[in-house]
Order: structure tokens, then C-alpha cells, then sequence
């Protein structure tokens, strides 16, 4: 009995079925746009994420590496991101100006991520023309 996923080649095809499956594969594993790199595809090891703040001797995470890492696409292990935004969070809360509000809350991160970029440094982002 065979599987009903797997389709026989309709009656009439000119390839051989070993010919067609060779060229899915093919179409699975290219890009659809050739000029897109691929995203990130490895999490760093908490050697590389984290450095060590000379004036306090605490772990810190590298900037540098997390921003071109999230540029590409990568992602974190979650306990690396679960410390992140924990350390994140602790540290929020100890700003006298900071204001609690009760949630759901939507922002525009688009928007304030801007301004965490230097201008004129290329982040392979592109706006759509005509906006």
C-alpha cells in the first residue's frame, strides 16, 4: 500500500522519477532570491554573547555581536535571551522616571530601533519606495 503524500508521476511525464525528485530537491534547497543571504543559522556560545564590564567585573552582553547577529536574522539559546531580557527588565525597574502601565500596550519598534543604528551605517534594510 503506498503512502498517500507520495504521488506516482503522472502518466505521460517525460522525466524519470529519480530526475524529478532530484530537481525538488533542488527547488527546496535554492534561494528564491538568489541575492538575499541566508539567515544566521547558529546561536553563539555564551563565550562570544557575553563580555565581562572591566569597572565591575559583571557579564555583559556583547553588543556588537547580539546587533549583527539580529541584523542577519540569528537567534539566541533561550536561556541567553531569557537572561537578557530578565537583566533588561531588573535594570528598568530601578529608573526613577520609568512608568508602570497596565497592559496590553502596542508600540512601533521600527520606529525607536532607528535610533539605535548609527546614521548612514548599512543594515541591509530597505525602506519600500514610494514611503
Amino acid at each position: 500500500m503506498s503512502s498517500p503524500l507520495v504521488q506516482p508521476p503522472s502518466a505521460g511525464t517525460d522525466l524519470p522519477q529519480s530526475a524529478t525528485l532530484s530537481s525538488m530537491r533542488e527547488v527546496a534547497q535554492s534561494r528564491r532570491v538568489p541575492t538575499v543571504p541566508e539567515p544566521y543559522s547558529f546561536k553563539p556560545n555564551d563565550e562570544d554573547l557575553y563580555l565581562k564590564d572591566s569597572a565591575t567585573g559583571l557579564s555583559i552582553p556583547n553588543v556588537q555581536l547580539l546587533k549583527d547577529h539580529f541584523i542577519n536574522e540569528g537567534r539566541l539559546k533561550e536561556e541567553q535571551a531569557l537572561w537578557i531580557l530578565e537583566t533588561a527588565s531588573s535594570l528598568m525597574r530601578q529608573e526613577p522616571n520609568m512608568l508602570i502601565v497596565d497592559g496590553p500596550v502596542t508600540g512601533c519598534l521600527w520606529r525607536h530601533s532607528r535610533s539605535i543604528l548609527r546614521p548612514g551605517e548599512d543594515t541591509g534594510i530597505r525602506r519600500r519606495s514610494g514611503k
